[in-house]
């Protein structure tokens, strides 16, 4: 041995043998001041740092209770290996250091840079495992945020990630190191700043306070920072679905950004816009001129957002893109996702208002439905919807290339269909009835959205199917019990349409019955329904019902505008056949007259006029 160096321990360096140096200071621990002596000299530090790291993950009490002694020592060297050795005990086994907590804080305010760092990590790596243990020395570490070494500061501000995503009082308070974080000098810095940040907002969006200053704050850093844009804009992204009317305040700043030279920045602000936009046209109409010099600019990227700001405006302004509504029809055969769902999602806009202007694009829009991402498809579905809310006729001899891929799209899209074949049922039957078995299948399905749609969808076209499927009438029974309300709504219209065909008079009876006894279900689109069943049934149906009108009559008291003008309706039918049944329940109808509702009170006083005049024809009889 010659003075502090123990040349058995540079030894077995030199030959990398440290199984033999492990088991030298497993014998001896108190040598392992000796190893940390030659932390000092450059030729082994390396090594001396490799033997410590494996050593404290086989032996870390053997070296916990040596450096712990060495913590506080006068020799910068020895303060530095005791430092390290348990911050590599920490890294695995982190609650054997928990005890050292308040001497590894004082050691942060030591003259040493790497003796402060490693303390630094230290507590890094008590605060991953356990952060309640350090929630009270928070603001301690504050402080680190300003200092001269780039591993402090970046230490320090994972310290306070850490521990303030842990302490709701320290939540924003951790907000805004991270914010402050961005304008380090520090690109490492920087980076780990919008990652964090976009951690703690996803994580923590409802309980952090974001006002103007912090939205102000990331909308200049989204133009200054462009290394970290698309993480900045996911961010804010992020933040306008819940912090919109702060952004609003920025409009004007946007839409100047919106005309910057930087094509990244432009795409970017163009997306925001669209996910304001929607909530707050207003304030964003302005930007509409750009948007639609962008979509003209042969550059794909600014085209697709531009769309996205243009599908969002849209809806509060589809006239101010019917100029450029060609070039919107082109963009539904482009190769790029973005811009065919962009130009479809304005196309659907504009078909609401202004059908007429984008009706050509049917056949474009029922080749979408197949498209290979479900959003487009879906998408081409809703634009088909407006269409044949205007105009059922349009699918006309189309209803076959609308279902040819039908079983193989999402259940959201399924139901999208569904509800277009409802539609252009009421009016185009014809073309609905040979998919008619296809319909019976989604009859069972689990997805109250698709069993519905068929049912409904059958409702109108079950009286034209011949012959009549008794197997699927006794299914429609069922189905009135079925949980979903839309499901037992549209069952009982198809029941009572099916009625008109059926001989068996035990059967209409059941069926009557069980429809009259909708009338007591909590639901009242399908009490309204029950009673609209009776009014389509009506001739085969009466005999049943007869001595029931009372439950009838009662509905008129309904709180349900449907249930109201469904029971008027039937009534009409009833005065017809029989106006004596009713005619004890004039009051009633007189009582109606005083409704807010225009469409029942013209109702009700047309059925009374009625009702007065087979009275007066007939006053014995109404006795």
């Amino acid at each position: 041995m010659s003075g502090i160096f123990d040349e058995r321990m540079m030894y077995f360096l030199d030959t990398n043998n440290l199984k033999s140096l492990k088991e030298m200071i497993k014998r001896e621990p108190s040598s392992l001041v000796r190893l940390y002596f030659l932390l000092g000299r450059g030729k082994y530090e390396a090594k001396v740092l490799e033997f410590l790291k494996m050593f404290a993950n086989d032996s870390p009490e053997i070296l916990l209770d040596v450096a712990k002694k060495y913590l506080k020592d006068n020799s910068p060297i020895l303060r530095f290996g005791a430092t390290i050795s348990i911050e590599f005990i920490a890294r695995q086994r982190a609650e054997l250091v928990i005890r050292l907590k308040d001497v590894l804080l004082e050691l942060l305010s030591d003259s040493y840079d790497e003796i402060r760092t490693s303390a630094l990590y230290t507590l890094l790596y008590i605060a991953t495992k356990n952060p309640e243990v350090l929630h009270a020395d928070y603001d301690k570490f504050s402080s680190l945020l300003s200092d001269k070494e780039e591993m402090i500061r970046l230490g320090a501000l994972r310290l306070l990630y850490l521990l303030g995503k842990h302490t709701e009082s320290h939540l924003n308070e951790t907000l805004q190191y991270l914010l402050r974080g961005l304008n380090d000098e520090s690109e490492t810095i920087r980076a780990i700043s919008v990652e964090w940040l976009s951690e703690l907002i996803r994580e923590k969006i409802e309980q952090l306070e974001i006002g103007d200053k912090e939205i102000s704050f990331l909308v200049e850093k989204l133009a200054a920072l462009k290394g970290h844009r698309a993480k900045l804009f996911a961010i804010l992204n992020l933040l306008a679905k819940k912090y919109d009317s702060h952004f609003v305040k920025l409009s004007n700043k946007l839409l100047g950004m919106l005309k910057e030279k930087d094509d990244e920045l432009r795409a970017s602000v163009a997306v925001l816009i669209g996910a304001l936009g929607e909530k707050h046209p207003q304030e964003f109409i302005g930007a509409i001129p750009v948007l639609l010099d962008m979509i003209k600019e042969n550059k794909p990227v600014l085209v697709a957002a531009a769309l996205t700001g243009i599908g969002s405006l849209s809806i509060y302004s589809p006239e101010s893109f019917l100029k450029e509504i060609n070039l919107l029809k082109e963009f539904l055969k482009s190769d790029d996702d973005f811009i065919r769902l962009g130009a479809l999602i304005t196309i659907k806009n504009i078909a609401k208002k202004y059908p007429n202007a984008v009706k050509d694009t049917i056949a474009d829009l029922i080749a979408l439905v197949s498209d290979k991402n479900p959003e487009i498809s879906f998408e081409a579905l809703m634009a088909i919807k407006n269409l044949v809310s205007d105009d059922p006729s349009i699918l006309k001899n189309r209803v076959g290339d609308l279902m040819k891929n039908f079983h193989y799209l999402d259940d959201a899209c399924k139901a999208g269909i569904l509800w277009i074949l409802e539609r252009v049922s009421q009016k185009e039957p014809e073309d609905v009835l040979p998919f008619f078995d296809t319909l019976k299948e989604y009859l069972t399905h689990p997805n109250d959205y698709l069993r519905s749609g068929a049912v409904w969808v059958i409702a109108n076209i079950i009286e034209r199917r011949d012959p009549l499927d008794l197997q699927l009438v006794q299914k429609m029974h069922s189905l009135i019990r079925d949980p979903d309300e839309y499901v037992r709504a549209g069952a009982i219209l198809a029941l009572a349409s099916s009625l008109k065909r059926i001989e068996s008079e035990k059967l209409i009876e059941k069926i009557v019955l069980d429809i009259l006894n909708s009338l007591k279900d909590k639901s009242g689109m399908v009490q309204a329904s029950a009673l609209k069943g009776l009014t389509i049934c009506f001739d085969k149906a009466h005999v049943v019902f007869w001595d029931k009108i009372k439950d009838i009559v009662v509905k008129l008291r309904s709180d349900n505008r449907a249930v109201k003008i469904a029971a008027l309706q039937l009534l009409e039918r009833i005065i017809e056949k029989d106006f004596r049944a009713v005619s004890h329940e004039i009051d009633t109808l007189v009582d109606l007259l005083m409704e807010p509702d225009d469409l029942i009170r013209d109702m009700a006083a047309k059925l009374i006029e009625k009702l007065r005049r087979k009275i007066s024809k007939n006053p014995i009889e109404a006795n």
